[in-house]
C-alpha cells in the first residue's frame, strides 16, 4: 500500500460511510501517520477512528451483535480502544503490539481483512542501536559491573535515538527482554518482558543479531586483563562499527595483577574500527596482522587512567606501537596528549599528563 504524507483527513463522530471506511483515501493516511508519529499522534488517530467512528470497528461490531458482552477478548479489545480513543481517553498513546491486538481481534469477529500498524518506523540502525546497547549492559550486570540504565538511554537519545523519547527507548529494552527470553537468552534485571515483539520485529531482530555477529554478552564485560580485553574487542568489532559504547568515566582499579584499570573491550573494538588498521598520531598502517587477520594496533587512552581519565571513546586512540611507546616514553609525553586532541575529532581534552 503507499502511504500519504498528509495527515488524516476524517471526521471522528462524522465519518465516511461503513462502504468507504476502508477506502485508500481514509484508512491509507491513518496507518501513514501512525508510522511517521510512534510515540504521539498516529496510533491516537487510529485508536479514536476505530472507538469513536460511527463506522469504526466497535459501532460495527455492536450493530451486528447487540450489547457486548461483560468479559471476554471481545470486551477486553472494545475496552482497550476506547481508553485510548474513546471520548474520555487518557492522554497517553497505546503500543504498536496492543493496538494491533485489540483491532485483531475486532477485525476477525467481524471478517474483516486483517491491517496491521506495523512497527517499521524503527529503523534498522535505530534497532540495532538498541540491541548493541542491551547487549552491552546485560554483559556489565552479568559480570557484575556497575552501569546505569538512565545513562544508556541517555546515550541513545543523544545519538542514534536522538528522535525518541525516554519512555519509548525503555519499551524498546522491555522488547528486547522478550526477544532474548524467546530466545532462551538471559536477560536484564529490571527490564521486564514487555509482552510479545511483533513478527516483523521479531525477524529484524534475529537478523540484526546475526549481522553483529551473534556476540556472547560477556564480551561486553570490561576486564583488567590485557589480553582478554583484546580477545573480546576482536569479537566486538562487527558489533559496535556503528554504536558508540558507553565506556566508563571513572574506571575502577584493582591491584590483582599490579595496579591496574579494568578496561572496556568495546571501547577498545570501537576505536579500532575508527582507526581502519592505520595509527591515528603517525597515519601509518599497522605494522603487522594479527593472527586472525586484523591489524595490529594498540587503543591508547589520551589521559591516563592514573590521571582520572576516562575509559571513553573521547579518551581513547589506536595506535602503532611506536607511538604508544613516545606517548609514555617521550621526553614530552604532553606535547604529544595534545597533539593528538588537535588531531583527533572525536576526542576531549580530559586534563593533562604532565607529571605522571
Amino acid at each position: 500500500m503507499e502511504y500519504s504524507d498528509q495527515p488524516p483527513e476524517f471526521d471522528f463522530t462524522h465519518g465516511p460511510t461503513e462502504a468507504e471506511r476502508r477506502a485508500p483515501s481514509v484508512f491509507r493516511n491513518a496507518v501513514s501517520d501512525a508510522l511517521k508519529r510512534p510515540t504521539k499522534g498516529g496510533r491516537k488517530v487510529l485508536a479514536m477512528f476505530e472507538a469513536q467512528n460511527p463506522n469504526g470497528l466497535v459501532a460495527r461490531w455492536q450493530r451486528e451483535n447487540g450489547d457486548l458482552p461483560e468479559t471476554g477478548a471481545i470486551r477486553e479489545a472494545t475496552d482497550f480502544l476506547k481508553k485510548y480513543g474513546g471520548r474520555n481517553c487518557v492522554r497517553s498513546w497505546p503500543t504498536v503490539t496492543d493496538l494491533n491486538d485489540a483491532i485483531g481481534v475486532l477485525e476477525a469477529a467481524l471478517g474483516d481483512e486483517p491491517t496491521e500498524v506495523k512497527d517499521v518506523h524503527w529503523s534498522d540502525d535505530e534497532l540495532k542501536a538498541c540491541l548493541i546497547a542491551y547487549l552491552e549492559m546485560l554483559g556489565k550486570e552479568m559480570s557484575g559491573i556497575d552501569y546505569s540504565k538512565s545513562e544508556t538511554n541517555q546515550i541513545l537519545r543523544d545519538g542514534p535515538l536522538k528522535d525518541r523519547s525516554k519512555s519509548s527507548v525503555e519499551y524498546r529494552m522491555q522488547n528486547l527482554s522478550a526477544f532474548f527470553q524467546e530466545q532462551g537468552l538471559p536477560t536484564i534485571d529490571g527490564y521486564k518482558p514487555a509482552g510479545n515483539v511483533g513478527p516483523s520485529v521479531l525477524e529484524r531482530l534475529i537478523r540484526l543479531h546475526v549481522e553483529i555477529g551473534q556476540v556472547d554478552p560477556s564480551d561486553f564485560a570490561p576486564s583488567v586483563d590485557e589480553r582478554t580485553t583484546r580477545e573480546r574487542s576482536s569479537r566486538l568489532r562487527k558489533a559496535v562499527r556503528e554504536h558508540v559504547p558507553a565506556g566508563n568515566a571513572n574506571p575502577s582499579r584493582t591491584e590483582r595483577f599490579g595496579s591496574s584499570y579494568v578496561r572496556d573491550p568495546a571501547v577498545v573494538a570501537w576505536v579500532l574500527e575508527q582507526a581502519n588498521g592505520k595509527c591515528e598520531l603517525c597515519d601509518a598502517d599497522a605494522p603487522f596482522l594479527t593472527p586472525i587477520g586484523e591489524p595490529f594496533l594498540e587503543v591508547h587512552h589520551v589521559t591516563y587512567l592514573g590521571k582520572n581519565g576516562p575509559d571513553t571513546t573521547s579518551n581513547a586512540a589506536a595506535l602503532c606501537p611506536n607511538c604508544h611507546r613516545k606517548c609514555h616514553n617521550s621526553e614530552d609525553p604532553e606535547l604529544v596528549r595534545l597533539e593528538l586532541v588537535q588531531r583527533i575529532p572525536r576526542l576531549t581534552d580530559h586534563g593533562s599528563v604532565a607529571g605522571a
